[in-house]
C-alpha cells in the first residue's frame, strides 16, 4: 500500500494536498529479487555484497523501497534485528525526488524513515545513524563530514541500498561511508595478527592501516548494489568471473512494453563528396585529415 501525495494549485495561490492511498502489486521481477536476496541474507548474515542489474523500466524506486523495508524489520533466529539501519544511499547531490517519495510512501510508521534532503545537514545523518533509524535516505556527499563523528560501531550491522553505483564509489567520499560504518575494531584486530602486533600497538592513522579500512570487505557491511561495477560489488564465481545477483534486462523490458527500442527506427546513411579542383596548388594531405576538413566544411556551410 503506498500513499501518493496530490498537489493542487487553488485560485488563492495557495496549495491543496491531498494523499491518496494506491496498493500497488510487484511484478515478478520485483518480487522475485526482493525473496532471493532476504533469503540470502537470512542464509549468509551481514557482510555480503549484492549486484542488482535492473534496467530502466524496471521500477527500481519500488523495487528498492521494498527491499529497504524487508531488511529493516529483518531477524536473525535469535529474534535480534539483522540490521540496525537500513541506509538508502544516492549519488545525486540533489537526493533523488522519486526514490524519496516512493520509500516515504511506504512509511506506516511515522519515524521509521529519516530522509536526509536539501534542507537538513550532514550532522542530520549522524544523528540519525547514532539514534539507530530504522531507514535512512541519504546522498553519498554527506557522509565526508561526519565519517569520524560516528557512534561505536562495534557489534551493529549496516545494509547499504546503493541507487546508480558506478565509477563514484571508488571516490573519496565512499571511503568515507566505509570509515563511517565499518566495524574499524574488527579490521584493526585482523591488521594486529596479521602485523604479530597488540591492538594498542597499532597506529590508527597510518595509510596502510585507513586503505585496509576503506577497501574490501566488512562483516558488519552489506552493499546492495542498483546498477554498479561488477567488480565492486558483483559475486565472483570459481573461474575468476563476476556476475549480478539478479538480472532484468534491457531486453525483457522492451518485450514487455515498459520502455521503447530505440533502434527499431535507427537508420545509417552514407554522405558521398565529389570534391572539384579549383585551385592552381592541389595539395597532398593524409585521407582522415582530408575527410576531417571536408565534413567541417559541409557542417559549418551556411547552405
Amino acid at each position: 500500500l503506498q500513499i501518493k501525495e496530490d498537489k493542487k494549485l487553488l485560485a488563492d495561490g495557495s496549495e491543496r494536498i491531498t494523499k491518496k492511498k494506491a496498493l500497488i502489486f510487484p511484478r515478478y521481477h520485483q518480487l522475485d529479487v526482493v525473496r532471493r536476496l532476504i533469503a540470502d541474507v537470512q542464509e549468509n548474515g551481514s557482510g555480503v555484497n549484492y549486484l542488482i542489474q535492473h534496467s530502466a523500466g524496471s521500477g527500481k524506486s519500488n523495487s528498492i523501497a521494498w527491499t529497504a523495508y524487508r531488511l529493516a524489520s529483518l531477524h536473525n533466529e535469535d529474534n535480534a534485528s539483522v540490521f540496525s539501519s537500513v541506509i538508502v544511499v544516492t549519488d545525486r547531490t540533489v537526493l533523488d525526488a522519486q526514490l524519496q517519495e516512493t520509500i516515504s510512501g511506504f512509511d506506516h510508521t511515522m519515524g521509521a524513515v529519516e530522509t536526509i534532503g536539501e534542507d537538513k545537514n550532514s550532522k542530520d545523518l549522524r544523528d540519525a545513524i547514532n539514534n539507530g533509524a530504522r531507514i535512512i535516505v541519504t546522498t553519498l556527499q554527506k557522509f565526508p563530514v561526519i565519517y569520524q563523528e560516528v557512534d561505536k560501531v562495534a557489534g551493529r550491522n549496516f545494509a547499504i541500498i546503493v541507487d546508480e553505483a558506478h565509477s563514484s564509489q571508488t571516490g573519496s567520499s565512499a571511503m568515507k561511508l566505509k570509515s563511517a560504518l565499518a566495524d574499524t575494531e574488527a579490521a584493526l584486530r585482523e591488521y594486529a595478527e596479521i602485523e604479530g602486533k597488540a591492538e594498542d600497538e597499532i597506529d590508527r592513522n597510518d595509510k596502510l592501516v585507513q586503505e585496509m579500512i576503506t577497501h574490501g570487505k566488512h562483516p558488519n557491511l552489506s552493499f546492495f548494489a542498483f546498477t554498479a561495477t561488477l567488480e565492486m560489488f558483483g559475486t565472483p564465481w570459481d573461474d575468476g568471473t563476476f556476475h549480478p545477483f539478479h538480472i532484468y534486462s534491457m531486453r525483457q523490458a522492451i518485450e514487455e512494453g515498459f520502455i521503447l527500442d530505440v533502434l527499431q527506427n535507427y537508420m545509417t546513411y552514407n554522405t558521398c563528396f565529389k570534391i572539384a579542383k579549383n585551385t592552381d596548388e592541389n595539395p597532398e594531405l593524409p585521407e582522415s585529415r582530408a575527410t576531417k576538413i571536408i565534413k567541417k566544411y559541409e557542417k559549418l556551410h551556411p547552405y
